[in-house]
């Protein structure tokens, strides 16, 4: 019997993190792990759906068939919007439901995925706290750049933003 190499583990734990890069993706491989027909870009893959055009709440869920930790997609910064403006752009889509809604408090404006709001670069005359809960999309007529809200039963297309891992919660 011979005996195991001392490079055994540091071998495995290499092809390991080999294959998460190729699954859930890298710098290299940005769009590594998405599911077939969204895009990948920074730590996340997005897809647009509009049949049928989906009131907030409705999007939300539907999101959640793919990955019951899939959500409509968080906006952290203007790189993130800039990507999936251009990426609405090419589309037919009118307008699209993003994740940001003040359902829970009015006037108190919190991502789905339960990431920091901190990033939200309102429409002129936005956002409406006007007691009535809203719910924010993006629209054409801003080039998808600005954020506008609306009821959140308005039906409308939508964006969800899946994050693929290999490990862990």
């Amino acid at each position: 019997m011979q005996p195991i190499s001392s490079s055994w583990p540091s071998l495995f734990i290499t092809s390991l993190v080999l294959f998460c890069e190729l699954l859930v993706g890298s710098e290299e491989n940005p769009s590594g792990g998405c599911l077939l027909d969204w895009q990948g870009w920074g730590d996340g893959c997005y897809k647009v759906f509009d049949d049928p055009p989906l009131s907030w709440d409705e999007a939300e869920e539907a999101c959640h068939k793919y990955d019951p930790n899939d959500h409509l997609a968080s906006l952290r910064d203007a790189e993130d919007l800039s990507l999936l403006a251009l990426h609405l752009s090419a589309s037919q889509v009118q307008h699209v439901w993003i994740g940001l809604s003040d359902q829970d408090k009015d006037g108190k404006w919190e991502w789905s995925d339960g990431s920091e709001a901190s990033f939200m670069p309102w429409g002129e005359g936005e956002p409406d706290n006007s007691g009535v809960k809203f719910c924010v999309f993006l629209s054409h007529q801003d080039g998808f750049q600005k954020f506008r809200t609306d009821r959140c039963p308005y039906v409308v297309s939508y964006v969800c933003e899946h994050k693929p891992k290999c490990w862990g919660p």
